[in-house]
């Protein structure tokens, strides 16, 4: 009995004790790390984890992005420009429906290269130091390209860490909460709609939430003790390293 338990749970997974234990220790790091800089789950997560297997990413993320912006929201949400956050989301809306009418037809080389692509383009960006001034337009376009990025690779976080770059750390944290929050709901309903959101991926989602929320758990020790330029360097290094090998291996695949 205890042994068809197993097999029964490795099956609704899908995917080895290997595997699986790379999702959870992989997921704390990105826990970490969104905790202290605000963004980085995806950046950090998805192409290492696309790499091990393509069951561990990135529509496990995109379940994984609505308990984290609840643990952030929690922590901070006193911080967050609202008003923002508002624009923001009206926008990811709008990137969410566009994202969601790609994956109907896109196959998995194609994910692969896209997902890689993604990684790389928005380690560029945030290398380059740009900073975008925010209006009304600006935050729609920013909410726009955020929820494109996130429902086709769990990767929205670059276009609004542009915007807010120049802003007070618990304000850029919590407002990209407020962000992720609703854009979560979103990208799901949208995957699901384009037919990549399975019931295999919300087990595999629920067993890395362990590992997420300790390192959102934390990260509250590094607030104070880590300086954000080494990290976020470390973190867009590391990024940068996976996505092009994420790129490298869909070409080899053509």
């Amino acid at each position: 009995m205890d042994t068809a338990w197993a097999d029964a749970v490795w099956g609704a997974l899908e995917v080895g004790p290997w595997a699986l234990a790379a999702g959870v220790a992989v997921s704390f790091l990105a826990g970490v790390v969104q905790g202290t800089l605000g963004f980085g789950m995806g950046l950090v997560s998805v192409p290492i984890l696309a790499l091990v297997s393509p069951l561990l990413a990135p529509s496990p993320q995109v379940l994984l992005s609505l308990p984290l912006a609840l643990a952030m929201m929690a922590r901070e949400w006193r911080a967050a420009d609202m008003p923002g956050a508002l624009r923001l989301s009206v926008g990811g809306a709008v990137g969410a429906a566009l994202g969601a009418a790609v994956l109907k037809v896109a196959d998995r080389q194609i994910m692969d290269l896209a997902l890689g692509s993604v990684v790389v383009v928005a380690v560029a960006l945030m290398a380059a130091g740009l900073t975008v001034r925010r209006t009304g337009a600006t935050l729609l376009g920013g909410g726009i390209a955020s929820g494109f990025m996130g429902t086709l690779s769990a990767i929205g976080g670059p276009p609004l860490a542009l915007l807010y770059r120049d802003a007070a750390g618990a304000t850029l944290r919590a407002t990209l909460a407020v962000v992720f929050g609703f854009g979560a709901l979103v990208t799901i309903a949208g995957r699901a709609w384009a037919g990549v959101l399975g019931v295999g991926d919300l087990w595999r989602a629920l067993v890395m939430t362990v590992g997420l929320l300790a390192g959102v758990w934390a990260s509250k020790t590094l607030l104070t003790k880590v300086e954000g330029r080494p990290l976020r360097v470390a973190v867009l290094v590391f990024a940068g390293v996976a996505g092009v090998s994420l790129v490298v291996k869909a070409l080899v695949a053509a």
